[in-house]
């Protein structure tokens, strides 16, 4: 069903979107009644150009000089009324359009890591700045702009049949025409409309990935590729845009046909009226200009079909996103400190089309050791972390923690007990201590120092010119890896958690790096649950316990030299290292 204003479901977004106005609701009234007296003075200001123009004939001057008056004041009014409701109209658009900002990206930071892969960056950030524009101004502009025509259609409609009947008739007999006309070009417009949204989708998603791959880029010597890819989809919008356009002016062009045809048959009617003593000239002068506001005001009613069919489509996309049902939801119990003693129990889990990841894994994690996860790539070592840390939940089975299924566990409690340090980190566009200081805002300079030290970054950060004071900028693409994840290692330190992953996370840290860190991985591990996903096997054959993992299940566990004894995949993996490391 196409979108139209008796459309329910659609009238039902619309419902759904004037909770937005409800905060500024004194001012939207105030612009009302400043809408209302816009309307009042414009039905007047006809009437005493009417009077004013028979006077210079009659040659009245003193009935000339007070109506001149009487228009410098509706004219002063008017820059006062226009003045105010620019004022009112802006404040309204950007505080609607920042709340609605506020709604979605709240959302958006609540979603479950599945719905990014479903949107894609692209989708959220089109509807973050396209569709936020386009709804705040139905809400404000073009709300305010159909009641003002349908003010306009009704009093000067009243005046207009008033004045003349048959004038007024031949006025409105264009209406159904226009209507008609607007309605069918409207379809076509919401079906562009609809097309242009989802390539902008695409287009921010190239822009963001470009921008943030763009080492890989120029490693790849694909720039002119990339340059093409940007190029298609830019075109592809501007000729959309172009298209919907044509269409619309189009549209408005064979309305203005059928307009301009209405007022060559009123003219040439009143002239008649006129000619005949049915009809005075001064009431003529001020009918065509009534006839004009009456048809412009009919012509832009015969439009609300075509905004409401592309504010449709934004507020479908946005609404889609408000009431997306993959949300994260956490339990009611508040616990301040976990020990970190993980089970799983008959875990099953699989990405959307994809085969099962996990099969009825069970799994017993105790703290005070430094567990390592080893396997081929997509066996489900990293399925396991996120399983931990919800950003999936199992589809059936049950995960705990000390004994508490970890969907009990409010958010907090869940994530200020697990530390993550991933080989890829990501580091915010702060200064060096605001980004070790998001994991904890408690922690004294001393303790930034501390940690930067253990972790062998200290040294280099006081080289810079801010030291800890420095600013990170485009995710700190200006720092090393291994100084990325130093950082990133000390930023887990400074949380204090019981339970501290690191998936792959000494692989760009130097010898003497990994060396250190091992040796704090060693200390930690004393008072601390820690789990490491490993690639390389030298760094982790001193676990005190090593799984490994394949076609989701931990298939056998144990020391090194446990496994290397039993284990055959192991002692592939073993070997295919020992090998790369000979030859390289």
């Amino acid at each position: 069903m196409q979108p139209n204003l008796f459309d329910t479901s659609l009238r039902l977004l619309f419902s759904k979107s004037i909770k937005f106005l409800k905060p500024y609701k004194l001012r939207f009234l105030f612009s009302i009644i400043c809408l209302v007296s816009g309307v009042g003075i414009s039905l007047i200001e006809p009437l005493i150009w009417g009077k004013l123009l028979t006077g210079l004939f009659s040659k009245d001057y003193q009935h000339i000089i007070k109506l001149i008056v009487y228009i410098i004041i509706i004219y002063s009014l008017q820059i006062i009324l226009n003045y105010v409701q620019t004022f009112l109209f802006s404040y309204l658009n950007e505080n609607i359009i920042y709340d609605l900002k506020e709604s979605i990206f709240r959302k958006i930071m609540n979603l479950q890591v599945s719905a990014f892969e479903d949107i894609g960056q692209g989708g959220f950030l089109s509807r973050l700045h396209e569709d936020t524009a386009t709804i705040s101004n139905l809400i404000t502009q073009e709300f305010i702009n159909i009641s003002l025509d349908i003010l306009k259609v009704v009093f000067v409609g009243i005046i207009a049949f008033a004045i003349s009947p048959t004038l007024a008739f031949i006025t409105i007999i264009s209406f159904p025409l226009t209507y008609y006309i607007n309605l069918k070009f409207g379809k076509l417009l919401k079906e562009k409309n609809t097309t242009t949204m989802n390539v902008y989708d695409e287009y921010f998603s190239v822009v963001q990935e470009s921008l943030a791959g763009i080492k890989e880029i120029k490693a790849l010597g694909v720039k002119k590729e990339r340059v093409n890819l940007f190029l298609e989809l830019s075109s592809r919008i501007k000729k959309l845009n172009i298209d919907m356009n044509i269409l619309s002016t189009l549209a408005g062009n064979i309305s203005l046909i059928v307009n301009y045809t209405t007022q060559i048959v009123l003219y040439s009617v009143g002239a008649y009226l006129i000619f005949k003593e049915n009809l005075k000239v001064e009431y003529f002068i001020a009918f065509t200009s009534y006839s004009q506001q009456f048809l412009r005001s009919l012509s832009n009613l015969t439009k609300i079909n075509l905004s409401l069919r592309k504010a449709g489509v934004s507020l479908q996309r946005v609404y889609d996103l408000i009431d997306h049902k993959s949300v994260e939801e956490f339990g009611d119990l508040d616990i301040d400190s976990l020990e970190g003693e993980i089970k799983f129990e008959n875990v099953n889990f699989n990405y959307e089309k994809q085969n099962t990841v996990l099969q009825n894994l069970n799994l017993d994690i105790n703290p005070g050791k430094k567990y390592a996860m080893v396997g081929l790539n997509g066996a489900g070592k990293s399925t396991i972390f996120n399983l931990i840390t919800r950003f999936n939940d199992p589809l059936t089975g049950k995960i705990t923690i000390d004994g508490i299924d970890i969907k009990e566990l409010n958010e907090i409690s869940l994530r200020k007990n697990i530390a993550v340090v991933r080989q890829e980190p990501t580091l915010f566009n702060l200064t060096i201590k605001e980004n070790l200081l998001l994991a904890n805002p408690q922690s004294s300079m001393r303790d930034i120092i501390n940690a930067c030290e253990k972790v062998n970054i200290h040294e280099f950060i006081n080289t810079l010119p801010e030291r800890y004071n420095t600013k990170l900028l485009n995710s700190a693409r200006n720092l090393s890896g291994g100084q990325r994840q130093s950082i990133a290692f000390a930023r887990a330190i400074l949380k204090r958690s019981k339970i501290i992953l690191f998936d792959e996370a000494t692989s760009a840290l130097d010898n003497d790096s990994q060396f250190s860190t091992k040796k704090i991985i060693n200390e930690l591990s004393n008072d601390h649950l820690v789990i490491i996903i490993a690639h390389r096997l030298l760094n982790i054959i001193d676990a005190d316990e090593i799984m490994v993992v394949n076609n989701g299940q931990i298939v056998n566990q144990g020391t090194h030299e446990y496994l290397m004894k039993v284990d055959s995949l192991y002692q592939r993996l073993y070997k295919e290292e020992l090998d790369f490391m000979k030859n390289r």
